[in-house]
């Protein structure tokens, strides 16, 4: 006897199950990047607000 068929959603993950995971990271990456404020994380004062202050 025959084992199974994998339904086609099995299939899926099965070939590319790592390039949708990593692909999904690099896509909410993307467009939560934009909402991060990366001159204010630091401690470091921007250019541009020193320069403001004068």
């Amino acid at each position: 006897m025959a084992p199974p068929r994998p339904s086609p959603a099995a299939r899926l993950l099965r070939e590319y199950g790592w390039d949708l995971l990593l692909g999904s990271i690099a896509a909410f990456y993307a467009v939560m990047v934009p909402y991060t404020k990366v001159e204010e994380s630091f401690n470091v004062p921007v250019p541009v607000n020193v320069m403001e202050k004068d």
